[in-house]
């Protein structure tokens, strides 16, 4: 069964606000029973399903954060260049074609021109890349694997026990 223009509405209203309420009354709904109604259309099977839909395509699943965050950990800024002679050179359609642009932080170009003379004119450009944090990547990775344990150590007065006050309060103080 498909979704009256009015669940299609609210649907594509929650996909915007993520509030069945609010989804609802921009649909048209009472906004006296907004709430009610919000919470019995995201129960609807179809609904329901639309928004797995959008979550699934425009959502990152966990598996595909941990690939980005090994490829920026195993990027190589060599994947972007070229060298020839003593000259060194961004290859941006080599990066472009293994898809590893993605890796590339900032990328900036400098274009100078010097004149000394009527016909002596000299252009330099100089490119500037960086690629994301490996290192931080890295981190990251570890700590997906559980390689890193963040461990804090709780002492009291003079690095003994840790001392716990039991405050007794009155009944009539609730």
């Amino acid at each position: 069964m498909a979704l009256t223009a009015k669940q299609q509405v609210f649907l594509a209203a929650y996909l915007e606000c993520w509030n069945a309420s609010e989804a609802a009354r921009r649909a048209g709904y009472s906004a006296l029973t907004a709430g009610s109604q919000g919470g019995r259309l995201l129960k609807n099977v179809e609904i329901s399903a639309g928004i797995e839909a959008f979550k699934a395509k425009h959502i990152m699943a966990p598996e595909e954060v941990q690939v980005a965050l090994t490829e920026q950990a195993r990027s190589d800024i060599g994947d972007f260049l070229t060298q020839e002679g003593d000259a060194v050179t961004v290859d941006l359609p080599k990066a472009i074609a293994a898809k590893k642009t993605g890796l590339i932080k900032k990328l900036s170009q400098t274009r100078t021109t010097r004149t000394r003379g009527e016909d002596d004119t000299e252009v330099t450009v100089s490119t500037t890349i960086e690629l994301y944090d490996r290192q931080a990547a890295l981190v990251q990775v570890g700590k997906i694997h559980k390689m890193f344990v963040e461990r804090r150590e709780l002492t009291g007065e003079d690095g003994g026990p840790v001392a716990i006050a039991v405050v007794k309060m009155p009944v009539d103080a609730l």
